[in-house]
């Protein structure tokens, strides 16, 4: 969680925090629904949008979500609003944000996480593992393979709660034609390759026995900042 706020709080040093209570509270609506089917019922996932023509969206350990008003201009269902923030809440999920092999270092991390609740101490090798990992957000990105499993996981946590599985792919699709997804592109894998596994993990699954999903984001995405 520490080292999740503290990353949070880079980015959020960068980008302006859209502060629209209602359209916040709907996509962490959104986040709940998803939390509560997914093997991290501990934590508690957040989900804030910033202000960035870029077509992106951002994990940070603990559960902090971002997502770009780019991104969000360009979502036209609930499903796809559903499918990145699930490819997003994967991340964590999956523990992708980083192995710390070398004990030494993993000590000096812990030994900055043990400090009393409420103290943010940040020391040398946390501000190191929070530089890399912003490092990937903006230059190297993941490795493609846990890219694809965010994906996969993306598509069984939205079809558990009722979203059709087609809302991730379908805005990929969309984004991969669209301008401002440089950086997109840049960090994760080919869109095509990603649609492609998307398809097939799609075909397995179904959401006969999911509950009914009312589609809210028309009265919402108004609210986007222009």
């Amino acid at each position: 969680m520490k080292l999740g706020r503290s990353l949070a709080a880079r980015l959020l040093k960068r980008y302006s925090l859209v502060r629209d209570l209602e359209l916040t509270r709907y996509l962490n609506s959104i986040a709940t629904k998803l939390g509560s089917v997914s093997s991290r019922k501990d934590l508690e996932f957040r989900v804030g949008v910033i202000e960035s023509n870029e077509i992106y969206a951002f994990s940070c350990p603990g559960g902090y979500l971002f997502l770009t008003t780019g991104s969000l201009k360009k979502i036209q269902t609930e499903a796809e609003l559903a499918g990145i923030i699930a490819h997003e809440m994967g991340h964590v999920i999956l523990f992708h944000n980083g192995e710390f092999t070398e004990s030494n270092v993993f000590i000096d991390i812990l030994s900055g996480l043990l400090t009393p609740p409420g103290s943010e101490v940040v020391n040398t090798a946390m501000a190191t593992a929070i530089g890399e990992m912003e490092k990937q957000f903006f230059e190297t990105g993941r490795d493609a393979k846990v890219e694809l499993e965010a994906d996969e996981a993306a598509v069984g946590l939205v079809s558990q709660v009722g979203y059709s599985p087609l809302g991730l792919s379908i805005y990929l699709n969309v984004m991969s034609k669209a301008e401002g997804a440089d950086l997109l592109k840049k960090t994760h894998p080919e869109t095509s390759t990603r649609i492609a596994k998307l398809v097939f993990i799609e075909s397995t699954v179904s959401i006969d026995s999911a509950p009914l999903v009312v589609d809210r984001w028309s009265e919402f995405k108004n609210r986007i900042p222009k």
